[in-house]
């Protein structure tokens, strides 16, 4: 561990110098936490091995002085300082100190939080003070900074000091959900995986891995620190919480729209609502099991084929969607499910993990409910062996509006749509208007059939519209026999029905021949300018 040394000069200034330790000659340090000013306003590792000249002008410097300055009225000599005690231009050291960091905090004597937009001038305390609004409490590496010391200190940007962790634990718990037995140090249980994701949720860093990275020390583990990886950091990141962890409350996430069917949650934002969910007794949970518990297995593992976990399975009332029964509750005492839906490979026992909109995952389920007791299931986990050409955009939109315009028919008219609720007949009396709303997540109410009629030939006319990796879809059936827009919307359901696949094509121009010979009918869709919540497509449908 590299500290920096703090002295004070004959003419009362503070000189630093950079010591190495061995971990078994490490002395009493504080430590400081802070928000990073730009990259260049820093002081570096580099700049004091090497005394670059002119880094002592550097805004970050007199924040370093200033910490040294206070360390040593505290009695304390060394410091570390995360912007130059590690040498960040070496990529082992770096993962070193990543790894390392939630323990140097730990073991430090004080932790000095400096709060560069806060004024001393202010109670802490005060609804409407500054402190209560520094963006010190939304970084992502502050949280385990709060946490690990035994001791923190608050500073104001003139570096008076406001309070302790301690002194102002009902604020800071107000502001972060950070229980007060935690901030206080007075834990006599355990704190679920949930309860904890819950509290870096929200919170920002520069890189996005720094949101998985930030959390290695809060639960115990290590990690490869591999910058470029995206959110699959935080996907490692729970891999590597259940090599050691039975706590199934890490699969106690709630979609945020991002309409993922992995077990592991896509980002830590997706455990905001979790906060509530704690772990269940291992007795108490194993009553649900039906043929006792002499020959259950509790443990749960990584294959090729996703999560293996014996669960016990409840009907859902939606179909062949199942709930599984997760071992935490909420304070109320519900038990936590999740919904389960069939994979598409059809193989038994394999499942993807669903989200109905408007439904917890955490409530009571009666008896009526009950399926069959443990059984061991597969959910499917995101194959990164294979090529998906999928938009990396968020589905940050509520809905998709169709306008739909005829031309060329001498009387077409539109009798029906499924789902019924998708055909807003209260909008525009010119044209024919279609939502789909998909913040369900849900491939039942990301399209819409609309059954068309020809009054003079009787033919029928289908138009199929969709959303698919933020892209529309689209598809045209001409028919002379008699089907419902009911029917017509099931054909695109099931993988692997042909028209399924229709979803991935996204055409937005098709041409087929109508039952009159010699005859077409062209379908276009064209988006328009929209909203930001909204996307807008006009759709032509043209006798040709």
């Amino acid at each position: 561990m590299r500290l920096l040394k703090c002295m004070i000069s004959e003419d009362d200034t503070v000189e630093i110098a950079l010591k190495h330790f061995l971990d078994s000659e490490i002395p009493t340090y504080a430590i400081l936490s802070h928000r990073w000013g730009r990259d260049h306003h820093e002081v570096t590792f580099q700049d004091i091995i090497n005394n670059v000249a002119g880094y002592r002008e550097k805004p970050g410097y007199s924040k370093i002085i200033s910490c040294c300055r206070q360390a040593l009225r505290d009695g304390c000599s060394y410091v570390w300082i995360d912007t130059c005690c590690i040498d960040k231009t070496s990529s082992a050291e770096l993962s070193e100190g990543i790894n390392s960091m939630y323990s140097w905090y730990e073991r430090s004597i004080v932790c000095y939080a400096y709060l560069n937009d806060v004024s001393s001038d202010e109670d802490p305390e005060d609804r409407n003070s500054s402190f209560r609004r520094s963006e010190w409490f939304t970084r992502g590496w502050t949280l385990q900074e709060l946490i690990a010391p035994t001791s923190v200190v608050f500073f104001a940007k003139n570096w008076i000091d406001i309070g302790s962790k301690r002194s102002l634990a009902n604020a800071v718990s107000d502001i972060t959900n950070v229980e007060l037995s935690v901030l206080l140090r007075m834990v006599d249980r355990d704190i679920s995986v949930a309860k904890r994701m819950s509290w870096a949720a929200n919170r920002k860093t520069s890189r996005i891995e720094d949101r998985a990275y930030s959390l290695i020390g809060l639960f115990g583990v290590s990690l490869p620190i591999i910058y470029g990886e995206g959110e699959r950091s935080f996907m490692r990141l729970q891999m590597e919480i259940v090599k050691t962890s039975n706590d199934q409350s890490i699969f106690a996430w709630e979609d945020s729209g991002r309409c993922s069917q992995d077990a592991f949650a896509s980002s830590v934002d997706q455990f905001s609502g979790s906060s509530d969910y704690s772990s269940t007794p291992l007795a108490s949970y194993l009553e649900q099991s039906e043929d006792g518990t002499s020959n259950l297995r509790m443990d749960y593992s990584l294959t090729n084929f996703g999560l293996c976990v014996r669960l016990p399975l409840y009907q859902s009332g939606y179909g062949a969607m199942l709930m599984a029964c997760l071992s935490c509750v909420n304070s109320k005492g519900d038990s936590c499910y999740i919904y389960l839906r069939p994979s598409p490979d059809r193989l038994p026992n394999h499942y993807t993990k669903a989200t109905l909109a408007g439904k917890s995952i955490a409530h009571r389920v009666t008896k009526a409910h009950a399926l069959r007791s443990f059984e061991e299931i597969f959910i499917a986990q995101r194959d990164p062996s294979r090529l998906v050409m999928a938009s990396p955009i968020r589905m940050t939109m509520t809905k998709h509006r169709y306008i739909l315009r005829t031309s060329g028919f001498e009387d077409l008219r539109c009798i029906e749509c499924a789902p019924t609720w998708a055909w807003r007949k209260d909008l525009f009396i010119k044209d024919l208007v279609f939502d789909i709303a998909f913040d369900a997540c849900d491939f039942t109410t990301s399209y819409v059939a609309i059954l068309f009629i020809d009054t003079k030939s009787k033919e029928k006319i289908a138009v199929v519209l969709g959303v698919h990796n933020n892209c529309v879809w689209s598809d045209l059936v001409v028919m002379n026999k008699a089907r419902s827009s009911e029917a017509v919307h099931e054909d695109y359901l099931h993988w692997p029905s042909p028209k399924y696949s229709m979803r991935a094509k996204a055409l937005d121009w098709i041409k087929k021949p109508r039952t009159i010979p010699g005859k077409y009918v062209v379908l276009t869709v064209r988006k328009k300018m929209g909203s930001p919540y909204e996307q807008l497509s006009g759709v032509d449908i043209s006798a040709r």
